[in-house]
C-alpha cells in the first residue's frame, strides 16, 4: 500500500465516523425541539466537513488571507 493510498483509506474512514457523529448529534437536537442549537450544530458540522473532505480550499483560504496580510497582492489573487 502506497503512502497516499493510506491516506485516502484514513480520510474516507474519518469522513465517514465523522457524518455518522453529525448525524446523530443532529437527530438528538431535532428530538428535543432544539431548532436553534440544530442550526448551530449545522454550521459547524459543515465548516468542520469541509476540513475533512475539502482541505485544499482551506489552504487556498489561509494563502489568500496571508498574501492580504502580508502584503503580497500576488498571493491574495
Amino acid at each position: 500500500m502506497t503512502g497516499e493510498a493510506l491516506r485516502t483509506m484514513v480520510l474516507e474512514l474519518v469522513g465517514n465516523i465523522f457524518l455518522a457523529a453529525a448525524a446523530l448529534g443532529a437527530i438528538t437536537f431535532l428530538f428535543r425541539r432544539e431548532f436553534v442549537r440544530f442550526a448551530e450544530f449545522a454550521v459547524l458540522a459543515i465548516l468542520v466537513a469541509t476540513f475533512v473532505f475539502t482541505p485544499e480550499v482551506w489552504a487556498g483560504i489561509g494563502r489568500a488571507v496571508g498574501g492580504v496580510i502580508g502584503g503580497d497582492a500576488a498571493a491574495a489573487s
